[in-house]
């Protein structure tokens, strides 16, 4: 019921989990009152010509020289389209060296050889390339110029084909600008994670699987760690985006589960290596989490709060995307050292005992044979958890593998008692215990 009860309430989190909104505006996630901040506000807002970042736009192997009447005629005609698009407040390339929204007189000879030097800074070498300069009314860094220049190339052909402008249909079209940088990288992290992720998974279940022997142990590890993450992007969006309305680094999911896999592999594997100790040594599956839960889930918080504080430090940082891994990280630890691996892991494994620890029998680490079990949890209710040992287990199970007793509980039992006292080294086997060991026996058999 507790595990239903979790994931029901865990459900809301994966919709702000996976509707987060990355961003590359480094410039927002820096302090207000930062220099450089505060002079890029004042150009945007003071400057006649927009924001001083440009957003250039290439054209290469053009079919004339870009400075001939009909390249002139074709690039305002581009220019006059790109000035209506969202955004852009004025363009300088050659027809419009000073930028403004009026041409030079490209169609008078004369008073072209006026403009001769401006127009030719924007051309190249070769006599069939020259490039566009586009100022835009928003932030280089910000999301609009990220739209903007995301779509820009698709707008570009469409306005060129669309409309017939000759001289550019069949050139090279590049776009260069700070935004473009960005979307390049965050494209690339983008495109890394079909590879990354299955990696990781398939790598980790693979490790686990061959540890533990067994097929479910993995699978349940990879979920509830991926819980986790998801919940903590989840909070970094409610917090961040929508609570203080900062960015969030593109780059922030990508490591989270990256590291944040990692530090839940370590708690979890001590946890469950200590259940499968116990199990080993003949415990059943409920005792034997019982029981690690008792001696190392102090350790286990301890090491988690301890780790969450190392990390908190980054959350004094008076830059965002530091300040959100700095959360990040903190705030997944600690819900794991306190919900995941002392709760909610627990809780699986209890209500799915019968798949703990089954895989292929070559690989199996936890062998039962159902009377030895029965046998050694009546004798640690009673004796105590001192009997439990992975030497006895085997002696016992090699015992009643070749013994002709099976059927008769009593003559079995009596049998067991002194290689079961040589092993805990005391005669603690007392007559109520005898009749506890035999009555889970017939339980067994019926």
């Amino acid at each position: 019921m507790f595990f239903i009860i979790s994931l029901v309430a865990f459900t809301p989190f994966v919709y702000f989990a996976v509707t987060m909104e990355t961003s590359t505006d480094f410039m927002n996630m820096l302090p207000s009152d930062f220099e450089g901040n505060t002079a890029r506000n004042i150009l945007s807002n003071k400057m006649a010509f927009g924001n001083p970042f440009s957003t250039t736009i290439l054209f290469h192997d053009l079919p004339d020289d870009p400075a001939s009447m009909k390249s002139l005629y074709d690039t305002d005609r581009l220019c006059n389209r790109i000035l209506t698009m969202d955004h852009v407040k004025t363009i300088r390339t050659t027809v419009r060296p000073l930028g403004g929204f009026a041409a030079i007189p490209y169609t008078n000879p004369n008073a072209l050889e006026f403009y001769t030097d401006l127009i030719q800074q924007f051309i190249g070498e070769d006599g069939r390339t020259f490039y566009m300069e586009v100022y835009l009314d928003v932030d280089a860094y910000s999301r609009e110029a990220y739209e903007f220049v995301r779509d820009l190339n698709q707008n570009l052909d469409a306005i060129i084909n669309d409309n017939d402008i000759e001289t550019f249909i069949n050139c090279e079209l590049y776009v260069i600008c700070v935004a473009r940088v960005y979307l390049e990288m965050q494209q690339v992290t983008n495109n890394s994670y079909p590879i990354i992720v299955p990696v990781v998974i398939v790598g980790v279940f693979l490790i686990l699987f061959f540890l533990f022997g067994s097929y479910f142990t993995p699978v349940r590890l990879i979920i509830t760690i991926g819980m986790s993450i998801l919940f903590t992007l989840a909070m970094v969006n409610l917090v961040y985006f929508f609570g203080f309305g900062a960015p969030i680094l593109w780059l922030l999911p990508i490591m989270m589960f990256s590291i944040l896999m990692g530090l839940g592999l370590d708690y979890d594997i001590f946890l469950v290596s200590r259940v499968k100790e116990y199990c080993e040594a003949g415990m059943t599956d409920n005792d034997a989490i019982a029981h690690s839960l008792e001696h190392i889930s102090t350790i286990i918080t301890s090491c988690g709060i301890v780790m969450a504080a190392a990390f908190s430090s980054l959350m004094f940082s008076n830059l965002w995307h530091i300040n959100e891994l700095g959360f990040a990280f903190t705030f997944s630890i600690i819900l794991d050292a306190i919900f995941i691996w002392l709760v909610l892991v627990p809780s699986i494994m209890v209500l799915l005992e019968k798949l703990n620890w089954k895989g292929p029998k070559r690989l199996q680490k936890i062998h039962r044979d159902p009377i030895v079990q029965a046998t050694m949890k009546t004798l640690g209710d009673n004796i105590g958890i001192e009997i439990y040992s992975r030497e006895l287990k085997e002696t016992l199970e090699e015992y009643v593998k070749n013994s002709s007793q099976q059927t008769n509980p009593s003559v079995l039992i009596d049998e067991m008692i002194p290689i079961i006292e040589e092993s805990i080294e005391t005669n603690k086997v007392t007559d109520e215990i005898k009749i506890a060991m035999i009555t889970s026996i017939e339980a067994v058999d019926n």
